[in-house]
């Protein structure tokens, strides 16, 4: 894993209290021809994330959701 991909950025809320931004979901799908995952989407709302997923699944494609915390 790069550096940059395990750095997390903080920011202030309005307590003055520094946090990782939103939450995000990450749908990802295997590219059989590439061998290789692929990101299909972001999300905010794990509905949307959710959705997308079972589109792919349905059409007998391998994907997964990965949650982040900023």
């Amino acid at each position: 894993m790069s550096k940059s991909s395990a750095t997390k950025h903080y920011k202030q809320n309005n307590k003055g209290v520094s946090s990782a931004g939103k939450k995000v979901f990450l749908v990802f799908v295997y590219d059989e021809q590439k061998m290789l995952p692929e990101i299909a989407g972001s999300y905010y709302n794990q509905k949307d994330a959710d959705s997308t997923l079972n589109h792919f699944l349905k059409s007998g494609i391998c994907s997964w959701i990965v949650s982040r915390n900023g």
